[in-house]
């Protein structure tokens, strides 16, 4: 069935519609433009395995607030934008006792070895017993 209204959140109904009214030929300008773009980041992985980052620029924000923008994980956005396979462990804490994430990115089509890293820090820095004390909540 067509999306609706409160089936997901006012902007990305939106997005939706506005990527409804996209021409053919304007979607295949633009996904040469996007592959363009990428090239010159996924050059850089010839020489490297695996990057390492925090998953946001900051630690979490308190729930309930609402996000102007200035919340989002920076970090991430590059995986998103080449396609590259990324995951996000919370292998730190901060002071109150939120999950702190580290992102490991791998290069293109190299998900074994993303997924063998991943495996072996959860190993050596288990979290599956640390809940936050919100979740633990209600």
């Amino acid at each position: 069935r067509p999306l609706r209204p409160g089936d997901v959140s006012a902007s990305f109904l939106a997005s939706a519609e506005a990527g409804a009214q996209v021409s053919r030929s304007r979607y295949y300008r633009g996904a040469a433009a996007m592959r363009a773009a990428v090239a010159p980041i996924l050059d850089w992985w010839r020489d490297f395995d695996l990057l390492v980052t925090p998953t946001l620029r900051q630690p979490a924000w308190p729930l309930g607030l609402p996000d102007d923008g200035s919340h989002q994980g920076f970090f991430t956005f590059a995986a998103s934008f080449t396609g590259q396979p990324a995951v996000s462990l919370p292998l730190a804490w901060s002071p109150e006792g939120l999950p702190v994430g580290v992102q490991i990115v791998a290069a293109l089509g190299h998900d074994d070895a993303l997924l063998d890293v991943a495996a072996e820090l959860e190993r050596l820095l288990p979290w599956s017993d640390r809940w936050p004390e919100i979740a633990l909540e209600g």
